[in-house]
């Protein structure tokens, strides 16, 4: 897929984007004492692969499912506290959370906790649960599904089999519906969408406006210091190579 970020030397940081996630009280058991950390996946691992759902969902552009399973708490705007460190300590718990409680914190965040885990071609669990948030209505799931079909470079992402010009625009979508939900890494990489012409043409103004709005979401971050330098590419008139 080529660099992470054409023309730029950025590391791939904003693959983990984070949308915030709030503590909750509950107290879930931890993993047991000296159980192997793959040992105590194995059982959500296996959950993630046959649930019918979640493979729906990977295989389909997140655009096109957005709040599509969403609840009446989601639609609210209701934070439910399910945050990566509830999540660690019970998997179980989280796992049922994402799938039966449709708590796209829950599915964020067990996502990201796999993502953490680093164990070899976790992507095929964690991405169908990015997939799922966005489903549910979490912008930041929108965001890190995409950004993981643009940048991932997984061997067995269905994405990988479409037409490039199909997924740059799906992506292109993605992004814009997850900077339109607030999220700050969506406004950012739906800027470098615009910036760089992928699905559909160079916006250099739409751009600007899209990074701008990455750092008026969430000024003390990551990503408006990424969305900060291509503002500064097109101030000082530059354009992609």
């Amino acid at each position: 897929m080529g660099t992470l970020f054409p023309g730029m030397g950025f590391a791939t940081r904003f693959l983990f984007a984070v949308g915030f996630a709030f503590a909750c009280g509950h107290s879930g058991s931890p993993a047991r004492a000296g159980e192997e950390p793959v040992a105590a996946l194995t059982p959500i691992l296996r959950s993630i692969e046959a649930d019918t759902l979640l493979s729906r969902l990977y295989r389909t552009c997140p655009a096109d499912t957005y709040r599509k399973e969403a609840t009446l708490f989601s639609l609210l705007g209701t934070e439910d506290g399910m945050d990566i460190e509830t999540c660690s300590a019970d998997l179980k718990f989280c796992f049922d959370k994402c799938i039966s409680g449709k708590s796209g914190g829950a599915c964020f965040s067990l996502a990201r906790t796999l993502q953490d885990h680093g164990a070899p071609a976790m992507d095929q669990h964690y991405e169908p649960l990015f997939a799922l948030a966005c489903a549910i209505g979490k912008s930041s799931g929108c965001t890190n599904r995409a950004a993981g079909m643009r940048n991932g470079g997984y061997e067995k992402d269905p994405s990988g089999d479409w037409e490039a010009a199909a997924a740059e625009f799906c992506q292109r979508r993605t992004f814009k519906i997850a900077c339109d939900g607030s999220d700050a890494w969506g406004c950012a990489m739906y800027g470098q969408s615009l910036y760089f012409a992928e699905g559909g043409p160079a916006d250099l103004n739409g751009a600007k406006q899209a990074f701008s709005n990455s750092c008026a979401i969430r000024e003390e971050s990551e990503a408006c210091e990424f969305a900060k330098e291509y503002m500064e590419q097109i101030r000082l008139g530059g354009s992609p190579d």
